[in-house]
This record gives C-alpha cells, structure tokens and sequence, in this order.
C-alpha cells in the first residue's frame, strides 16, 4: 500500500519524529483504515505525464503545454510591441488567422531598429507554433500504444474533446476506477466550492483549485463549448462513430442536457464564469456506467452518485459534494474496533477546527473523531 503523505492526520504540538514512532502511528492508522491508498502509474504513463520522472522518454503531455505557454508569450509580445506603436488590427476581426497574418506581413517601421523588432517577433511566432505542432504530432504518435488508449478514444466522444485534450485529461486522470463517484473525482480537480460551515451557518466560497490545474483548465475549456446547441459536427463525426454504442448514448445525453442548463443558467443572470464551472463540474456519471471510460482496474463497490446543487448566499450554482478542500474523498465510516465501539486514535482530538469538535469530522480528507468529548 502506498499513502498519500498529506492525507496522513498529525498531532500540531508534535515536535518529536523518527523511525519508531512513524511506524507506531502508521500501524495505529493503518489498523483504522485512515490512511489514504494513492495510484502508482507504471512507467509508460509517467513518461507520458510527468517530466520530472527520469525516464528515456519526457513527457509529452506537459512538453506541449510548455510549447502552448511559449507559443502564447511571442504571440502577447508582438502584440504588445504593436500596441506600444499603435497599430493595432480592426476591432471585431479575429486574430491569428490568415488575415491577421497578412496584415502583420504589411506592418513597416521607418526606424530600422524597430523594422527589426518586428521581424524577430513574428519569426519568434512562427517557431514557437511550429514546435506546438511538432509536439502534437509526437503525441498523437505515442497515443495508440498507451495503456490508456480506450480512455482516450471514449473521451473524444465528448463535447469539446478532442485527442489532444483527450490525452491530457487521460494522463492527469489515470484509471478512472479509483473514483467512486462523480463529486469525488470533481474533487480530485478542485472543481468543487470550498466550505466554512457550523451549525445552522452556511458559508460556501470559491472553489478548492485542488489537483492537476491542466486537467481543470481543459475541462473549463471544453464548458464554453455547451453555449452553442446541441449538435455533432462534421469533424466530430469520426470519433463518435469509432466509440462504443454505450459512450455514444452518455455522450449525447451529457450534450442535450448541459446544453439546456447552460442556456437556463445564463437565462437566470448568472455570472458566465459561474455557469462555465457549474457545467465543467456536472458529469454525472454512475459506476456501472464506467466500463465507457475504458478502466481497466476493478470498479468500486455501487454506490449512488447525487450531486446537491446548492445556492449560495449570492445566488451562484454550487455542488454540495461533501468535501472540504484538498481535492480526495474523505472516509466517511468511523473506524471501529471489535466490539463495535469507535476506534479512538490518540492525541488526534484539538487537530479539528474548534466549531467541528464533538462529532465525526473530515481533517485533511480523513474522517477523525475527537476521543476527548462524547457524542
């Protein structure tokens, strides 16, 4: 088993630390079932996910978001250098096409110093989307012999997803099987409101941001994509015919109804960035319906996915998921011990917050009980 090390509950006036008392708390923690298992890719993903890994192979995914922050930068540069000279390009025209291109090709400077600048920013532009579709080239290269190929191929089924967003969210996901339901996965990408509550006060506040923020990126980016009716279009067609007759149905309901709810939403006066994390956090996907992710590891045990859609104090759409921030799901059974009675685990009480002590309580993601004071 291995443990997430920030999931694991530690005493705050704890000042002494070694070997043999790790090992005692571990084996107390262990014993109570509060200590959080974590995914372990093999070596294939992490090649294609996380650079930092020192493998033959570097990651892809994060080499091309690395390129798409560079490619962006020189775009941002030549841009501001114009605007600095005031030649900007006619209001209401989209940017960066062929167009576009042709006019920044007939910008001229009389100083030659600046002639130059302009020259170097638009070859700097040019090299830097070269290399974007160099990388996305190498990608889609690597994509049929991945392990998570299935997961790939299904996602592209989805509104708003292609290969390359496909492969991101693939990589930033793993196996969907450890997510048993939809509010924990939503979680694990920090797309859910954070929370101060106590007693009958209830305060909810932006959301956590917890996870990987490409893979919360991506799916933001994919939302705005439901502003427009439901439909399938032409280049979609591909990927939906290559899928599964089970995918092709979820996919098409997801579609027709976070098409309506965003309509609905922006109808109500809602802020856009609120209606757009609302319907990027909405998957409302069942476990026995997860084969259509490609998951290759054992399902969870059936449990009903139900996300509250609470209302703030504001008016803003949020998801009632029970989760405080840091992205897992916490446990929600108290440990017991062979009597039946709850398992205490000792010097763990004054970690909880101090509106919270009395009752089971989420700390870090881990469901603790204060052994000081009875229920």
């Amino acid at each position: 088993m291995v443990a997430a090390p920030s999931m694991i509950p530690r005493r705050s006036g704890d000042r002494q630390k070694n070997d043999k008392r790790d090992a005692a708390a571990l084996a107390v923690l262990h014993r109570g079932g509060l200590l959080t298992a974590v995914w372990v890719p093999d070596e294939a993903h992490e090649a294609m996910r996380d650079p930092r890994v020192k493998r033959p192979r570097t990651s892809l995914v994060r080499a091309r978001q690395a390129a798409v922050r560079a490619a962006r930068a020189a775009r941002q540069q030549l841009s501001g250098f114009l605007l600095r000279h005031e030649r900007t390009y006619p209001t209401g025209r989209r940017a960066w096409t062929k167009a576009h291109r042709g006019w920044l090709a007939d910008q001229s400077f009389t100083q030659p110093a600046q002639q130059i600048v302009l020259e170097e920013s638009i070859e700097a532009v040019r090299l830097a989307e070269q290399r974007v579709d160099r990388v996305d080239g190498h990608l889609r290269a690597q994509i049929p012999s991945w392990s998570l190929l299935p997961l790939v191929q299904n996602l592209c089924a989805l509104r708003g997803v292609d290969v390359i967003v496909a492969a991101g969210l693939a990589a930033a996901i793993g196996d969907p099987a450890r997510f048993a339901t939809a509010p924990a996965f939503m979680a694990y990408l920090g797309l859910v409101p954070s929370e101060h509550s106590s007693g009958q006060r209830r305060r909810m506040g932006a959301i956590t941001k917890a996870g990987d923020i490409h893979a919360r990126t991506m799916l933001i980016e994919a939302a705005h994509s439901y502003r427009l009716p439901a439909r399938i279009a032409r280049r979609k067609l591909k990927a939906v015919e290559a899928a599964p007759d089970a995918v092709r149905e979820i996919a098409w309901k997801a579609q027709t109804r976070l098409c309506q709810r965003y309509r609905q939403m922006m109808a109500k006066d809602k802020l856009k960035q609120v209606v757009v994390t609302a319907i990027a956090r909405d998957p409302r996907v069942k476990p026995k319906d997860q084969d259509w992710l490609g998951s290759s590891g054992p399902l969870p045990a059936p449990r009903r996915i139900h996300q509250h859609i609470a209302r703030s104090a504001d008016g803003a759409a949020t998801t009632r998921s029970g989760m405080h921030g840091g992205g897992r799901e916490p446990v929600r059974a108290t440990p017991r011990n062979k009597s039946g009675g709850r398992l205490s685990v000792p010097g763990f009480g004054n970690t909880l917050p101090r509106q919270d002590r009395g009752r089971p309580a989420t700390h870090h993601g881990l469901a603790v009980t204060n052994p000081r004071i009875t229920a």
